[in-house]
């Protein structure tokens, strides 16, 4: 009872201390009274009656507040105890429903590895309940663990209390998972998982997009490749055309393409993507970010054949688009020569039409022979100069063109082209002025070329100013250079055109009045033929109906000494005559040179192909012979190489006639034999110089080469 914790127990203890004294202080005061003589026997029991009662009431006073107090104590702990396990309790409730709501599986294992506590994602991610986990033992349940990283990881958390992170595939679920592995109570585990065998697919996808795209990228250099998922989001980026168009990869892995590229070109690009997410391959062209690409997009496809993704590739095909249009425009300036080069051949050809309709009316319209003559030299002369121009573009675009340089006055050839121009001007109405420097401007160019330059640019000046219009021709002499201005008060040049002019077959102005005046080929081949004696040109215009002016810039040589600069002797006139044999398989051709060269005094006969010519050169041994060189059966090489075999001693002028006339094509005559080369149609007073040089045997040349 003394033990005992409950009340009566604790009385106990209280009034043990008092029944054990009282009982000791009544007998000292009993003895006391007896030796005072004031005790005696009744006084006795009265005082032990009334000292017991009073021991007993102080003993039941003093319980019932220690019992008080304790009871009280007692609740107050009690309350106390009831809170704790309620906070316990909500605690634990709280733990477990924070464990319930985790987006990752998590289990508890005891000492032995079972299953003490599941969440219902990890009930979801094992693929089974509760029930059927709690109690049971890993290995028992998953013996695809045994041996595997998992229970390495597990083994070494409980072993050295350590933590462990470690992803591993699960033959028995087949999925990917991601543990977290930590030491839990004694000698327990917790342990978080996740499934990754999207991640891990998707990586090994990002992987296997990213080998595609660098095999693509080492076979076309230059190129940009893409891996796009279906949320149309770059999984993978890189390339070279990407920084030509002012993106890194970081700009755009992770994120979609409507939220890198401007509206308009995810507009554009998305249909070919979602044709790529369908299972279709795709491919097209785009300008974007000032360059333009063309594209190619494949599906990928995961160990199921779903499209997870597409591949697409860049190239840069920006110079390959701007060539194309250059062709496109060099097309349609093609089509328009072809149409302009036979308008102009028809009209010089239909003045001499009707000029020859009216010589074959007899002799009235002789009275007119001198105009109509006339008129067939200007209307030729027209006509050689559109195949002359031609030709000599051709020769500067092939490179074959070949500047005569000599030290020359510039001024004299300028004088001179002014001269030839001068007609034309007077015919059109207009006021042609030229101012030059009073001293020699000494170049080293081809006099010829130059003249045909200045020419050039006045017969523009003259084709674009309308009647009664002005045309100044200066030049300036600088301490350098020498300047040619070629100024009209014409039609004008538009802004955008003042670079483009200079450009093959370009005209300002295509309109049916000016459409019989040149083929736009007049400014390119002055402009090729001032770049080649290293000087330059360009044009300034203040606009429609403002006039034009053209500068010619040429680098000038040091004053030379008192007549140090050359001048050509002119051509002999006369000369004697000659035996001519004129070959040529055109007959009209033949006999119509046949025909000017008797008018000269000379002795001719014709053939007209090169068998016949060679028995007429053996028969009658003629002074000179005018060799066309495509002849049938026998070329005209052919011809002279015989002709020359023949008779070494023979003193005999053999002229190449042909329409060829650049320098590969003369060098091939001279290596053939021949002492002259002329094209067609021939100039007769160059035919007339050559007729007049010496004669002179083969054994004199240089043995002809071999055709």
């Amino acid at each position: 009872m003394l033990l005992s914790p409950t009340a009566s127990g604790m009385l106990a203890r209280r009034g043990l201390p008092i029944a054990i004294v009282a009982p000791i202080g009544i007998a000292f005061l009993r003895l006391q009274g007896q030796r005072a003589g004031l005790y005696d026997t009744e006084m006795g029991a009265a005082l032990a009656s009334s000292a017991f009662v009073g021991v007993a009431c102080a003993m039941l006073a003093w319980g019932s507040v220690a019992v008080r107090k304790r009871e009280r104590a007692l609740a107050v702990a009690n309350v106390a105890r009831s809170k704790t396990e309620t906070a316990l309790r909500v605690s634990e409730a709280r733990v477990v429903a924070t464990l319930e709501s985790l987006s990752d599986g998590f289990v508890t294992l005891g000492a032995t590895y079972r299953f003490q506590f599941v969440n219902r994602e990890a009930e979801r991610l094992l693929r089974r309940t509760r029930d059927e986990l709690l109690g049971r033992s890993l290995w028992e349940l998953f013996p695809g663990m045994l041996g595997s990283e998992v229970e390495a990881a597990l083994r070494d958390v409980t072993r050295a209390g350590s933590t462990r992170s470690v992803e591993a595939h699960d033959p028995v679920l087949g999925r990917w998972f991601a543990y977290r592995i930590y030491p839990s109570g004694s000698s327990g585990v917790s342990m978080y998982f996740r499934d990754i065998t999207d991640e891990r697919l998707a990586t090994e996808r990002a992987y296997k997009g990213e080998q595609q795209a660098r095999a693509l990228l080492a076979v076309i250099p230059g190129g940009a490749a893409f891996v796009v998922d279906r949320e149309l989001r770059y999984l993978l980026a890189g390339g070279e055309a990407l920084g030509r168009a002012g993106f890194t990869p970081e700009d755009l892995i992770g994120k979609t393409i409507s939220e890198v590229l401007p509206p308009e070109l995810a507009r554009e690009y998305e249909p070919f993507y979602r044709r790529g997410l369908a299972g279709e391959s795709f491919g097209y062209d785009h300008h974007a970010h000032g360059r333009w690409f063309v594209t190619h997009g494949v599906p990928l496809r995961d160990e199921t054949g779903d499209v997870y993704a597409v591949l697409a590739f860049s190239h840069d095909i920006t110079e390959r688009k701007e060539a194309e249009t250059a062709l496109a425009v060099a097309d349609r300036r093609k089509d328009e020569f072809l149409a302009m080069l036979a308008h102009e051949l028809r009209n010089p050809i239909a003045p001499i039409a009707n000029a020859l309709a009216l010589l074959e009316r007899g002799p009235g319209a002789a009275d007119d022979f001198a105009k109509l003559r006339e008129l067939m030299h200007r209307q030729v002369r027209h006509m050689v100069r559109i195949i002359d121009d031609l030709l000599d573009v051709s020769r500067i675009t092939r490179g074959l063109l070949e500047l005569r340089r000599e030290p020359l006055d510039l001024a004299s050839v300028i004088r001179d082209a002014a001269e030839a121009c001068r007609p034309m001007m007077e015919r059109r109405g207009h006021t042609f002025t030229v101012a030059l420097p009073a001293t020699t401007v000494p170049v080293d160019g081809d006099a010829i070329r130059l003249s045909q330059v200045v020419g050039n640019l006045l017969f523009n000046a003259c084709k674009y100013t309308p009647a009664g219009g002005r045309v100044e021709l200066t030049l300036e002499r600088g301490t350098s250079t020498a300047e040619v201005r070629v100024r009209d008060s014409g039609i004008g040049i538009p802004s955008e055109m003042l670079t483009t002019i200079f450009e093959l077959f370009t005209q300002v102005d295509r309109s049916v009045e000016r459409a019989q005046e040149g083929l736009g080929i007049g400014l390119s081949l002055a402009k090729r033929l001032v770049e080649m004696h290293g000087g330059a040109i360009r044009a300034e215009s203040e606009g429609a109906g403002r006039g034009t002016v053209v500068i010619v810039t040429l680098p000038r040589m040091a004053d030379p000494p008192p007549d140090g600069i050359p001048v050509a002797a002119g051509s002999a006139q006369g000369g004697a005559a000659r035996e001519v044999l004129v070959v040529d398989d055109n007959k009209d051709a033949a006999d119509s040179l046949a025909t000017l060269l008797r008018f000269d005094g000379h002795e001719v006969r014709v053939a007209y192909d090169g068998d016949v010519a060679i028995r007429e050169v053996r028969a009658r041994k003629p002074d000179v012979i005018l060799l066309d060189l495509g002849l049938p059966k026998m070329s005209g090489y052919d011809v002279c190489r015989t002709l020359r075999c023949d008779d070494p001693d023979r003193a005999i002028l053999v002229v190449a006639l042909t329409g060829w006339g650049g320098s590969e094509d003369r060098a091939r005559t001279h290596a053939a034999g021949f002492d002259a080369h002329l094209v067609k149609p021939v100039d007769l007073a160059a035919l007339r110089e050559v007729l007049e040089r010496p004669l002179e045997p083969a054994r004199d040349r240089p043995a002809p080469l071999p055709g």
